[in-house]
């Protein structure tokens, strides 16, 4: 664009030579006839030695005596603030994107107001230029929005501008106020499609009718869209028969095309077999595919039934979310596990009770070896967590990553370490005719154990979760949503209850299930029934379904792969029943086991003992579990008396049949039990579920690449 160049009517009294301005008295130097005022040239001769803006003698001599006296050089003065105020509206016309197309065009209206408001003025002197101004305000307005309000463009930023506003507020479909990133986008996304738009607009008010097709075409889907066309569509071709001739095949060609042009008027793309349709000329591109009638109906039938039924806004939303969480993983995964790792020479002994003597952390009468797991781990969680959570908040902080990132990490994985310390630390004597059980741990075993147990399995988790952005991690998933069921479309629905809608039996007062599953605790229940925990452990799994769904469709995004609910849902439900089939164990009242693994080996590592006390197997941690998911589980108890936990096959089923056979004897028949292993259940079922998920996914993207 070229320099910016005003109004200049009236020349200017501002000196080049010496920037000041210049007064009558400076100008009666050049009166040499000394008549007391100052003809045209004298005037002329001035201009030129004190270099200022040449003007026509005629606009500023106003009774035309060819004379320019004090009065005249008043009213001059008068002027020339006119014209200034004037080129300041002109500069703002030329300052704007928008307006600045039309500047000769407003240049030219302001300059033909201003000469005849100065022509027509009839008042005070004094005043013109006060007036002036309040006139040209409400004349420079009117003409501005005479242009504007033509302006396609204008017209468009001031939609996008009240869309924004509106978007700025609003929340999205799990209640979360769109953030100032996301709402650019949508606005991005909004501004090329509204471009196409105005292109071929034909009405007489673009503001409103842009506006309400921007709402229809980003808060409606493909699958809304489209509704009408599709049973058009369908109406037309419901009876036609098994048969097809070449004429049905015309007019089954010339219903397809009527539908693919409504999707272009209504800006959706769809494909018609292998054809993305998003113009006129593709629509002959894709009708020219098929040579029979039967094979362009198909892929009708299938282009209808993958219409999206997301809207666009939350499309957009969700790519950007998308594209964001990759960039934030990316400066996430350039910190290795190694460095998450917790410095044991910076952590505060004084403050972890016992440790100095290697005191006894806790002491249980009554509580045999494995029932004393919990409160071990518990120790833990309320000595050490602390102090190795703050470690690594310091080094995340120092790296220029929220600590955010990593909280749900750590806690898991210190919550595996615990338990894991606790089984490997505590020790005790079970219970015998002549004498009563009892459990106890060092502090300063416990500590050591579970600071090396937690480096080591940090290190590998931080490391794997960062290996791909497409694989689907679990060790970041929070696990305090297990105390709350979810519906299929992942709605929270209510606290997890028991089968009766009674509060879950087997939890301490105020502890949660959540809290089960930190300290890895079995939870159990006598004479309620063998199968008691099964509800509550369905409901418990069920309240990780959004977390999963949510991986679920990432995982594909990341893959570049369609979700498929159908698949997903399949999926969760069977490695919901994995789970619950091993973690739910229990003797009936007839004295028979019950649970996944009753009167069977699973794996290597279980055996059902028979007299109705089972052995589950589990990982507390990052393995695997022995359910073929992998090798590596470990072997713990829910039986009364340890050493059962090392018994496998045909001899443990005998020995347990003895048990049973003495506590019959000795207590008067059986008595149904019920025990959930709230670890197992949970690490089985989101091991088994990413397992398979991921296999699909890894078998989706292979056919995608060879078709």
């Amino acid at each position: 664009m070229s320099e910016f160049s005003g109004i200049n009517n009236f020349g200017s009294l501002i000196s080049k030579t010496s920037g000041q301005k210049i007064s009558y008295d400076d100008l009666k130097e050049y009166d040499k006839n000394e008549n007391g005022t100052i003809e045209s040239s004298e005037l002329s001769k001035a201009i030129k030695e004190l270099q200022l803006d040449s003007v026509s003698f005629t606009k500023i001599d106003s009774n035309g005596d060819k004379s320019l006296s004090e009065d005249e050089f008043k009213l001059w003065e008068q002027k020339l603030e006119i014209q200034d105020a004037v080129n300041e509206k002109l500069q703002t016309v030329y300052d704007n994107a928008v307006l600045s197309k039309y500047f000769s065009q407003i240049k030219n209206e302001l300059k033909t107001f201003m000469n005849s408001f100065i022509s027509e003025y009839k008042g005070d002197t004094s005043n013109m230029v006060t007036e002036f101004k309040t006139q040209l305000e409400s004349q420079f307005n009117t003409i501005k929005e005479e242009k504007l309000n033509n302006d396609p463009n204008f017209i468009l930023n001031g939609v996008l501008d009240e869309m924004q506003a509106s978007m700025l507020t609003e929340k999205d479909s799990s209640g979360n106020i769109l953030s100032p990133t996301e709402v650019q986008v949508v606005l991005e996304g909004m501004e090329k499609v509204a471009n196409n738009y105005i292109k071929t607009y034909k009405g007489s008010n673009l503001k409103t009718d842009l506006k309400a097709y921007l709402e229809e075409f980003f808060s409606k889907s493909d699958k809304e869209k489209l509704t009408d066309a599709a049973n058009n569509f369908n109406n037309k071709v419901k009876d036609f028969g098994g048969y097809l001739s070449s004429n049905d095949f015309s007019q089954i060609k010339d219903a397809v095309k009527e539908f693919l042009q409504t999707a272009i008027e209504k800006g959706v793309v769809v494909k018609l077999g292998e054809t993305n349709v998003a113009s006129a000329s593709a629509i002959t591109s894709a009708l020219a595919q098929f040579t029979d009638a039967r094979s362009l109906m198909d892929a009708m039938k299938t282009t209808i039934e993958g219409l999206s039924s997301e809207p666009k806004k939350t499309q957009l939303v969700n790519n950007a979310r998308a594209k964001l969480e990759q960039e934030e993983w990316k400066k996430f995964a350039g910190i290795k596990g190694s460095q998450y790792q917790i410095n044991a020479g910076l952590i505060d002994y004084s403050k972890i009770p016992g440790y100095a003597k290697n005191e006894e952390a806790f002491y249980v009468k009554g509580a045999g070896k494995h029932g004393a797991r919990e409160g071990a781990a518990k120790w833990l969680q309320d000595n050490l967590k602390e102090q190795c959570w703050k470690q690594i908040v310091e080094m995340l902080e120092k790296q220029g990553v929220s600590p955010e990132k990593a909280k749900t990490v750590f806690e898991n994985v210190f919550s595996a370490s615990s338990v894991e310390a606790a089984e490997q630390c505590v020790d005790g004597q079970h219970s015998t005719v002549f004498r009563s059980s009892k459990s106890w741990a060092y502090a300063k075993d416990l500590t050591d154990a579970c600071l090396q147990i937690f480096n080591g399995k940090i290190a590998t988790a931080i490391d794997e979760m960062n290996a791909s952005y497409e694989d689907m991690d679990i060790i970041d998933i929070d696990f305090t949503v297990i105390d709350q069921t979810q519906d299929e479309e992942g709605n929270t629905t209510g606290a997890v209850k028991d089968g009766s809608g009674e509060a879950v039996a087997g939890l301490e007062e105020g502890e949660t299930l959540a809290d089960a599953y930190k300290t890895g605790k079995v939870l159990s229940v006598k004479k309620r029934g063998a199968e008691y925990y099964v509800t509550v452990a369905e409901q418990m799994v069920n309240g990780l379904r959004s977390q999963m769904l949510s991986k679920a469709k990432a995982m594909c995004s990341a893959n570049g792969i369609k979700f498929d609910l159908g698949k997903f849902t399949a999926m969760f439900n069977s490695a919901k029943s994995i789970a619950v089939s091993l973690a739910v164990t229990g003797v009936t009242s007839e004295g028979e086991s019950f649970g996944g693994m009753a009167a069977s080996t699973m794996g290597s590592a279980v055996a059902v003992a028979g007299g109705g006390v089972g052995i589950t197997a589990a990982t507390y941690g990052l393995g695997s579990i022995a359910t073929g998911i992998g090798a590596g589980a470990t072997v713990s108890t829910v039986a009364t008396v340890e050493a059962i936990s090392a018994l496998t096959g045909p001899v443990g089923i005998g020995i347990m049949s003895a048990v049973a056979i003495a506590s019959a004897f000795l207590f008067g028949g059986h008595h149904s039990e019920s025990n959930l292993d709230v670890r197992l259940l949970i690490d089985t079922f989101t091991e088994s579920f990413k397992n398979n998920y991921s296999e699909w996914v890894k078998q989706e993207k292979s056919n995608a690449q060879n078709t």
